[in-house]
């Protein structure tokens, strides 16, 4: 969950991680009494509320070493480890299915049916990410290969999983386009859609879920790719050639 924070005298307001925001505030770049705001607020208070809020949303943790630092790779390569990203969460889908029990254990949320959306919410984002990250170059290339490894993924008690994951995929393609105008809105949209996939779209602690996992994983995966650099993708042809 991203939060905002305002430093005095100034009028842009900067976005950190909950991890960031720890890091600034041991370092001195921010203050606990900084103005500050995040997902589920009404208004903006001293940042030190904001956290309080924040710590209580599930974070979600990025496996290690799935995607690997390389100087150079091909488009298949790039899907396969994308794939593998997409379908690691496992343990941090569980700690969110737990922790959410634990809040909402009164609206009987349907846990099954969130897992399910986590699965398909994850392999959402990775193409989306893919999409937003390649401006150029074999992106298309890289989306095909990606969507054909989804095919390997088999979900409990959905009869069709690809037909799922690809009728999520399509229909949260819709809200990016549809705020393509106010893309600072996009994760609170992306995490709507998500609770409403759930069958609870005033769920407050799923939005928040939803936002979660669209922002971390967008921003590790789009990192990853800035770190290689879109030109250091080829496709394997084109490998191939050079050695």
């Amino acid at each position: 969950m991203k939060i905002f924070v305002q430093k005095p005298g100034q009028k842009e307001t900067t976005s950190y991680s909950l991890q960031k925001v720890k890091t600034e505030l041991l370092a001195g770049g921010i203050r606990e009494d900084d103005l500050a705001w995040c997902e589920g607020m009404g208004e903006w208070a001293p940042l030190r509320q904001v956290l309080a809020l924040a710590e209580t949303v599930p974070q979600l943790i990025l496996p290690a070493d799935v995607l690997k630092r390389q100087a150079r790779l091909t488009t298949a390569e790039l899907a396969a480890q994308c794939f593998k990203l997409a379908t690691s969460f496992e343990h941090s889908y569980t700690t969110m299915l737990q922790n959410l029990q634990q809040r909402d254990a009164q609206n009987n949320v349907d846990l099954g049916r969130v897992w399910i959306e986590l699965i398909c919410l994850g392999a959402f984002v990775v193409n989306y990410a893919l999409f937003s990250a390649l401006k150029h170059g074999p992106r298309n290339e890289v989306l095909s290969l990606y969507r054909d490894q989804l095919k390997q993924i088999s979900i409990a008690g959905v009869g069709d999983s690809y037909k799922t994951l690809s009728t999520r995929i399509y229909f949260y393609s819709l809200v990016v386009r549809r705020n393509a105008a106010s893309p600072q809105d996009l994760p609170r949209q992306i995490g709507k859609r998500f609770a409403a996939f759930c069958g609870a779209e005033d769920s407050k602690s799923l939005i928040r879920i939803g936002i979660e996992v669209f922002e971390q994983v967008h921003e590790y995966v789009a990192q990853w790719i800035a770190e290689i650099g879109a030109d250091n993708i080829v496709a394997a042809e084109a490998s191939d050639e050079v050695a």
